[in-house]
């Protein structure tokens, strides 16, 4: 089974208010890039409450933060949403377990504004040369061969630009067992390069050790972080876990929860076609204006 976070591109509506995670507004209002990522892992696990040591490893990796920055983030959305701590419509607090949103969510394509009407032009005058409308065919087909070479050049420039730097496999739980999640993740970093968007493949605990991530990130120049958990559970059952950072902010970009059977794994076609799908994630988040 597998979910995932919203994007920077969803638009999703809580309670009959809007949220633009691609501009950071919600209910029309402009909340902090931090608050909104608090409020989209609220959505994703909703109506489930999530604990603030959940909100906080998500929203800020690897980072020393406190429970305030939380609250601090719960507030602004509220404000925003125009809820009621006291008598929330939109977020509710839980003792002890955190925070969940109450309200209905629903999630919405982005409109998109479809082309103009193509308007009708007038037929050459009769009195119009042979050669004025070869010239004038000639010059279309130059722009629009212009046109295409630009955008093959740019979506180049664009798959080039793409690094992704898959970080260590960390266990929970029964290491023993784990055989299944790391091939998994091979497959998929397999893909990945494959793709030709994979780079430090070989990085390992004692590297980043050695080396601070934001370093080793601006020695390889990644643009994305790639995490993965597998947590093993007492009856053997496996928890696997991805996630794809935006590698300037530490922002989530995707997410994908799996569970690995150990008599019958997935086949690694499976886990390729997750590559696939981890690849468009980067291209949503960083798509190049055409």
């Amino acid at each position: 089974m597998n979910s995932d976070i919203p994007g920077f591109d969803d638009v999703v509506v809580v309670g009959g208010k809007l949220v633009e995670f691609d501009a950071n507004l919600v209910g029309g209002v402009r909340v902090d890039s931090k608050a909104i990522a608090v409020l989209g892992v609220l959505i994703e696990h909703a109506p489930h409450p999530v604990p603030i040591s959940e909100i906080t490893e998500q929203v800020w990796p690897r980072q020393d933060v406190g429970d305030n920055v939380v609250h601090q983030a719960i507030a602004h959305i509220r404000k925003s949403l125009g809820d009621n701590a006291h008598a929330p419509a939109y977020i509710e607090t839980v003792p002890k377990k955190g925070y969940r949103v109450v309200a209905e969510v629903q999630r919405q394509e982005k409109p998109h504004k479809g082309p103009k009407a193509l308007q009708r032009k007038s037929p050459i005058p009769v009195g119009e040369t042979r050669r004025t409308f070869l010239f004038a065919a000639f010059g279309t087909l130059c722009v629009t061969a212009g046109g295409v070479s630009y955008f093959v050049w740019k979506k180049d420039t664009f798959a080039e630009s793409t690094k992704i730097l898959p970080l260590p496999l960390q266990h929970i739980g029964l290491l023993a067992h784990a055989g299944p999640a790391r091939r998994a993740y091979e497959e998929v970093n397999n893909e990945l390069s494959r793709l030709r968007v994979l780079v430090g493949a070989r990085i390992t605990i004692a590297q980043l050790h050695e080396e601070q991530l934001p370093h080793l990130v601006k020695r390889l120049r990644a643009t994305h972080l790639l995490e993965a958990t597998c947590q093993v559970e007492a009856d053997q059952d496996i928890r696997f876990q991805m996630r794809l950072l935006a590698a300037k902010t530490e922002l989530p970009v995707w997410q994908g929860r799996y569970a690995i059977d150990q008599q019958q794994p997935r086949d690694p076609e499976f886990w390729h076609a997750t590559g696939q799908k981890v690849v468009a994630a980067t291209r949503k988040s960083r798509r190049p204006q055409i």
